[in-house]
């Protein structure tokens, strides 16, 4: 659900395959917890990811002058 609303709210396009993993372990989660728990871990580092990326992201913009008038 977070990786959804950050690729409403920020643009973060890694929200797309961090929410598909999550959909996925919520499928396995009664049939492979193990398998279910590591794609809950890779989700949270693909939401994680995505956010540093988008900072930085803006950090370079604005140090380049993108954001000057």
């Amino acid at each position: 659900m977070l990786n959804l609303f950050a690729l409403v709210s920020c643009c973060n396009v890694l929200g797309i395959p961090g929410a598909i993993l999550a959909g996925l372990a919520i499928g396995k989660s009664s049939t492979e917890p193990e398998t279910a728990r590591t794609m809950v871990i890779w989700s949270w580092v693909l939401f994680g990811l995505g956010f540093v990326l988008t900072i930085g992201t803006f950090i370079a913009l604005g140090v380049s002058g993108a954001f000057d008038e």
